[in-house]
């Protein structure tokens, strides 16, 4: 019976651990980048890699509702209507990549720079995953909300040996294999995915059908969106105000806070269905009391593991491997302390459970203007300072979660 329901979880499971190594490659490819590129030719690319977020709201929640009309529709057996949302939704991901392609010329007119060849290499990298980017994430989305794991995760393994095919670009090629290791990873993942897409590539819109995904899916897009932008704006603001070499030192920031948010956030994808289904079994919201200390308890473990690790050996393997990366350290050192904030990864599921996002939508919102409030309001002088500054912000935010997540759980919400 085990055995059998192991079988059972078999795509979840393929899911998961592609979910973990493709992560895990990108890390490792991140370590070749600090090796291999100078800090100032890696802080000038990310510069201009940085766009790429900003547009991520140009879909208006389209494929956030996708994601969760197909399995709701085939549920009902209306496929007809899944057909005419999936091919709205392509039709979507095209005009976006369209209009993307428009504000990312629009940003090179108005940046009015004296272009150089690497600019101009990043400028058609960035035009390139704009157009690609949206029609990858629609049929992505089709394969997880038709819970075909199995197939997507093997995509997902595919997809991470060819992306370490490409790491020897870095080695020859510094900053330029950057940019064409970046945008080969997105052309991989866009052919896999257009090779394989579970449902027929019509682009075909329906008014009907776009509305409904707007209405489902905003709201969904809008509460991940600004955490996304909050979590970019530590480099958008380092970009802005002491530029592009500075940048290139605060990577090691990102590297910091991208191996502590990995395991969380991987340990999510298997926490979010046991409390989904704790809630659809009891139908109440003090039946996730227990997973709230639970989950906070793991997330507290892994991340004081991993983070007492990178804190004592960081100075050692920046000194010994990518010295150039030496003025950086400090400010990765306060964002170990940053990646802390990720605790409330795990109880902050219930929030998605219960369907009650709104506190947590005004709190990001609230963390997204502070921090751009402090770089406007006082003058920026040192990465070490806009790391601070995301420091407490970030933990402030994390402990408003964590205790709006405990106190959903109590019976005045069933």
């Amino acid at each position: 019976m085990n055995l059998k329901k192991i079988k059972s979880y078999a795509g979840e499971l393929l899911y998961l651990l592609s979910s973990i190594v493709l992560p895990g490659i990108g890390f490792i490819t991140s370590i070749l980048v600090a090796k291999f590129v100078d800090p100032k030719d890696n802080g000038l690319i990310e510069s201009y890699f940085l766009i790429l977020p900003y547009l991520g709201f140009l879909q208006l929640g389209v494929f956030n509702g996708l994601n969760r009309n197909i399995a709701f529709y085939k549920a009902k057996n209306e496929l007809s209507k899944v057909n005419l949302q999936v091919n709205t939704s392509l039709y979507v991901s095209r005009a976006v990549a369209i209009i993307s392609i428009i504000f990312v010329l629009i940003f090179v007119i108005i940046n009015n720079n004296s272009y150089k060849l690497l600019d101009y290499f990043a400028i058609t990298g960035v035009l390139i995953i704009s157009v690609l980017s949206p029609i990858a994430l629609h049929i992505d989305t089709t394969f997880r909300s038709g819970q075909d794991f199995k197939k997507l995760g093997a995509l997902k393994l595919y997809e991470a040996g060819l992306q370490l095919l490409l790491t020897p670009l870095l080695v020859f090629f510094k900053g330029y294999g950057k940019v064409l290791m970046n945008t080969g990873k997105v052309i991989i993942n866009a052919i896999l995915r257009l090779k394989n897409s579970p449902y027929k590539l019509e682009a075909k819109f329906d008014f009907k059908s776009y509305k409904e995904l707007l209405s489902v899916g905003f709201p969904l897009l809008f509460g991940g969106y600004l955490f996304i932008l909050f979590t970019i704006a530590d480099q958008s603001i380092i970009g802005l105000n002491l530029g592009s070499e500075q940048l290139g030192y605060y990577f090691l920031s990102k590297l910091v806070l991208t191996i502590m948010l990995l395991i969380p956030s991987s340990l999510t994808s298997i926490l979010y269905p046991k409390a989904s289904a704790l809630f659809g079994t009891y139908g109440k919201p003090s039946s996730l009391r227990k997973f709230f200390w639970n989950s906070l308890l793991i997330n507290f473990i892994v991340l004081s593991f991993i983070g007492l690790i990178i804190y004592f050996s960081i100075d050692f393997i920046v000194f010994n491997y990518i010295p150039k990366y030496l003025p950086g350290v400090e400010a990765a050192k306060i964002n170990v302390i940053t990646g802390f904030s990720f605790l409330s990864i795990g109880p902050g599921v219930i929030m998605g459970v219960i369907r009650k996002n709104r506190f947590y939508i005004f709190l990001v919102g609230l963390s997204l203007l502070a921090m751009w409030g402090v770089s406007f309001f006082t003058k920026i002088t040192s990465i070490e300072q806009v790391a601070y500054y995301r420091c407490i912000i970030s933990l402030i935010l994390s402990i408003g979660t964590i205790f709006y997540s405990y106190y959903l759980t109590f019976s005045k919400h069933e």
